[in-house]
């Protein structure tokens, strides 16, 4: 898979993730704080994976935060994950 495509992925993933957040009625530190109850600045992990950073693109989204982010809204990730890979057809 080309590296273009995995970050097209990992875009997807993000809006769908951002979408529910907004559908729920959770802030960005609400939903940090159930996700990463141990983090220093849990809005701030939310966050990132949407602001560009220095390079112009906002942090790659790893497997555990998918995982984490899901399980704090009740999402059934393996159900995303199928999510985003239908939204990446309707884009191709």
């Amino acid at each position: 898979m080309k590296e273009e495509t995995m970050i097209l992925l990992e875009r997807l993933a993000v809006e769908r993730l951002d979408e529910e957040r907004k559908r729920l009625g959770l802030s960005e530190e609400a939903l940090g704080t159930i996700a990463y109850p141990e983090a220093k600045s849990p809005r701030m992990k939310v966050q990132a994976l949407r602001i560009k950073r220095g390079n112009g693109e906002p942090q790659r989204l790893r497997l555990g935060d998918f995982i984490a982010l899901c399980e704090a809204m009740n999402l059934d990730p393996a159900k995303v994950i199928w999510e985003v890979k239908d939204l990446r057809l309707k884009a191709n």
